[in-house]
C-alpha cells in the first residue's frame, strides 16, 4: 500500500454563487495521479486549496511530509544565478571559505550536514537535462523551457515527499519537454499532475477528474481512462434512452388507463339515463365514479413520476457537453497546387546575427506537416515571414494561395475588446448579418454565447472564435500556420480543435509539441527546424 501524502476530506468551495466544490474527498500517495478537466471547472483553485493558499469553506485538507508546487505562472527574479535559485549559493560561498582556509563557524553553520550540496545540484541538474549549465548562469540568460526546469529542479533540491505541478509543460520546447517527462517517469514521488499533456499523462499511474458532476479517480495512465469514460459513457446514454422509453410507455398506459375508465363511465351514465334511474341512484354513482377517478388520476400520477425522476436521475449523471458540426469544402485544393515555394531564405533582425539562414521548403497540395525545434530558435520569425509580416533579409517565398491564415500563440487576429460576432463580422465583412449568426453556431457560439467579449473566453475558447472566424468566411485559407494551437487549453477543447482540422481540406503547418495532437490531425512530416535553418 502506498504512503499517504495528501488527504482532503468534504472539501467545499464557493466562487461567488457558484459552487465550485461540494463534499469532495480525495487521498493521494506515491501514485503519480493526473488531474484533467474543462477549463474553469476548478482544477487550479482546487490545487490552492490543498497546498493552503486558500481556505475551504468546510472540510479539511491533510498533508504528511514536504509538498513541492510547480505554479502555472511562477516569477523568478532574471538578475539572480542558477545556484541562488537552488539555495545553494551561500553554501557554495562557504565551502569556497572554508577550502581556501579562511572559513569561520558560520560558514560551517551554513553548509551543516549537506557536504553532498553541490554533488546533489549536479545530479539534479542532469536529470533537468541542464548539465551544460554554469551555476553562476544568471536567469536572464536562459530560455523559457531552461527556466522551468531550473525551477523544477529547485523544488527537488529541497528533497520533498510530494510534488503537485500545475501544467509544468505549457511553453516547453520538445527538449524540455522530453527532459521533464523522464524525470516524472524516473521518480519514486508522488505527484499530482494538472495537465492537457496526453503524452504526459500517459505516464501516471490513475487519472483524477474534476467536472461540473463532482470528482472520481479511473485506475490506469490516460489511454485507459479513454476507454473507462467511452464504456460509462455509453451506459450512462442507453440508460438515458431506457429512461425516456419508459416515460413515453408510461404515459401510454396511463393515457388508455385514462381513455378506458371515461369510456366506461360514460356508457354507465347513458345506460342509467335510459333507464329512468331516480335523481338520487344517479347522483350516487357520479359521485362515486368522480372519487374512482380521484384514485385512478393519483396511481397514474404517482406512477408518471416515478419514470420522470429515473428520467432527471440518468440525465443528472452525464456531463453536458456540445460538439462541433460542420462541412469545410471550400477549404480543399487540388493535390498538385503550389501552395508554398521558399528559397534561400536568410533573414536577421536589426544589428543581430540571421535568426534564419538558408532556408529551404516547398509545399504542394494540401500536405500537413509539423515544424519543431528549441524556443527562440526562429519558428515563429518564419511565420510572420511567410504572413508576409516580415520581409526577408535575402531569398524569397512565393505563395500559391489567394488566402493564408495565421494564428499566432496569443490569436492576435481578435480584437479582446469585441464581442465574438463583432469579430467574425469585422473579418468578415461580405458576410451578411444571419449568415454570421449561423456560421458561428456551427463552432457552438449561439445566442448569448456569440455576444461573448472575446476577453472574457477561456483558452479553448478563444482558438475556437478565431478558428471560426477564419474558416467560416466565404473565402476561407487554404494555408494555415499555427503556432503552439494547444497552450492554455483543456482536453475537450483541444478534441474540438481537431475536429475542425480534420474537416479542413487545404494545407496546414504547424509549430507544436504534443505529438498526439499532430497525429490526430493527420501531420505527415516533421521538421527539425534547427537542423534545416542553417
Amino acid at each position: 500500500m502506498s504512503k499517504i501524502n495528501l488527504v482532503c476530506e468534504n472539501l467545499s468551495y464557493s466562487i461567488g454563487d457558484r459552487k465550485l466544490f461540494n463534499n469532495i474527498s480525495i487521498s493521494l500517495g506515491s501514485e503519480k495521479t493526473g488531474l484533467v478537466g474543462s477549463n474553469g471547472v476548478g482544477k487550479t483553485t482546487l490545487i490552492k486549496l490543498l497546498i493552503g493558499e486558500l481556505k475551504p469553506e468546510t472540510g479539511v485538507v491533510y498533508t504528511v511530509g514536504k509538498i513541492g508546487y510547480l505554479p502555472q505562472q511562477f516569477i523568478i527574479d532574471p538578475e539572480k544565478n542558477i545556484s541562488s535559485v537552488l539555495g545553494i549559493e551561500q553554501k557554495i560561498k562557504a565551502f569556497e571559505n572554508i577550502n581556501s582556509g579562511i572559513g569561520a563557524d558560520f560558514d560551517f553553520e551554513i553548509i551543516g550536514q549537506d557536504w553532498d550540496f553541490k554533488q546533489r545540484a549536479e545530479k539534479i541538474l542532469h536529470q533537468c537535462n541542464l548539465s551544460e549549465l554554469d551555476l553562476s548562469r544568471t536567469i536572464k540568460t536562459l530560455s523559457g523551457g531552461q527556466i522551468t526546469r531550473v525551477f523544477f529542479a529547485s523544488l527537488l533540491m529541497q528533497e520533498p515527499d510530494f510534488l503537485i505541478l500545475d501544467e509544468p509543460t505549457n511553453n516547453l520546447d520538445y527538449e524540455s519537454r522530453l527532459a521533464l517527462y523522464d524525470i516524472i517517469k524516473n521518480s519514486n514521488l508522488g505527484f499530482l499532475i494538472v495537465s492537457h499533456d496526453r503524452q504526459l499523462l500517459s505516464l501516471m499511474d490513475q487519472i483524477l477528474e474534476l467536472t461540473s458532476l463532482g470528482i472520481k479517480f479511473y485506475g490506469g495512465n490516460y489511454a485507459d481512462y479513454v476507454k473507462q469514460k467511452k464504456i460509462e459513457q455509453e451506459a450512462l446514454e442507453q440508460d438515458l434512452i431506457d429512461a425516456k422509453k419508459d416515460l413515453s410507455k408510461t404515459k401510454k398506459v396511463v393515457q388508455k388507463s385514462k381513455e378506458a375508465f371515461d369510456k366506461r363511465v360514460a356508457m354507465g351514465n347513458k345506460a342509467r339515463r335510459s333507464g329512468g334511474q331516480p335523481k338520487m341512484f344517479l347522483d350516487y354513482h357520479k359521485n362515486r365514479a368522480e372519487v374512482t377517478k380521484s384514485k385512478l388520476e393519483r396511481k397514474t400520477d404517482k406512477q408518471l413520476d416515478s419514470v420522470k425522476n429515473k428520467l432527471m436521475e440518468a440525465k443528472s449523471k452525464i456531463e453536458q457537453k456540445d460538439f462541433l458540426s460542420f462541412e469545410l469544402e471550400a477549404t480543399r485544393v487540388h493535390n498538385t497546387k503550389k501552395i508554398l515555394e521558399i528559397q534561400n531564405l536568410t533573414f536577421a533582425y536589426p544589428n543581430n546575427k540571421p535568426c534564419i539562414s538558408n532556408f529551404n521548403l516547398a509545399l504542394v497540395g494540401p500536405r500537413r506537416i509539423a515544424i519543431f525545434g528549441k524556443n527562440g530558435s526562429g519558428k515563429t520569425t518564419l511565420f510572420k515571414l511567410i504572413n508576409k509580416k516580415l520581409e526577408p533579409s535575402s531569398g524569397f517565398i512565393n505563395i500559391g494561395v489567394d488566402y493564408v491564415a495565421y494564428l499566432d500563440q496569443f490569436l492576435s487576429i481578435l480584437n479582446p475588446e469585441l464581442t465574438v460576432l463583432e469579430n467574425f463580422k469585422k473579418l468578415n465583412p461580405e458576410v451578411k448579418e444571419t449568415d454570421c449568426r449561423l456560421r458561428l453556431a456551427a463552432f457552438l457560439f449561439a445566442h448569448d454565447e456569440a455576444h461573448k467579449k472575446v476577453k472574457d473566453l477561456s483558452g479553448g475558447e478563444r482558438m475556437k472564435a478565431a478558428l471560426a472566424c477564419i474558416l467560416m468566411g466565404d473565402a476561407p485559407p487554404q494555408l494555415i500556420l499555427l503556432d503552439e494551437p494547444t497552450n492554455n487549453m483543456d482536453l475537450d477543447s483541444i478534441a474540438s480543435m481537431e475536429k475542425a482540422l480534420k474537416n479542413y481540406k487545404g494545407a496546414l503547418i504547424v509549430v507544436s509539441h504534443d505529438d498526439i495532437f499532430l497525429q490526430n490531425i493527420g501531420v505527415e512530416e516533421k521538421i527539425d527546424f534547427d537542423m534545416l535553418k542553417t
